[in-house]
């Protein structure tokens, strides 16, 4: 003998919520705010710039820094995915 189950109907018209109105692509700029270079990658930088250090650069490699960390970043080069700048463990 299988036991009894009570049916219930429910009217998934009004249950199920309206579909949201998402965009065909995410732009994760648009919701990561200002970009912040990894402190690595500013160092590595500075280095190639001919600076001893990030703190050490003048103003003006450290814009030539910044410029060069938003130009990898625009061209699509995480510093962690090519393995300039390696994420602690």
């Amino acid at each position: 003998m299988e036991p009894q189950v009570d049916r219930i109907e429910v009217d998934m018209t009004e249950a199920t919520p309206p579909p949201k109105n998402r965009p065909t692509r995410l732009d994760p700029d648009q919701h990561a705010g200002e970009y912040a270079p990894e402190p690595a990658l500013l160092e590595i930088l500075a280095n190639l710039g001919g600076a001893a250090s990030w703190r050490t650069a003048t103003a003006g490699q450290r814009a030539r820094v910044i410029a060069a960390a938003g130009q990898l970043r625009s061209a699509g080069l995480d510093p962690r995915s090519i393995g300039l700048v390696s994420e602690a463990r």
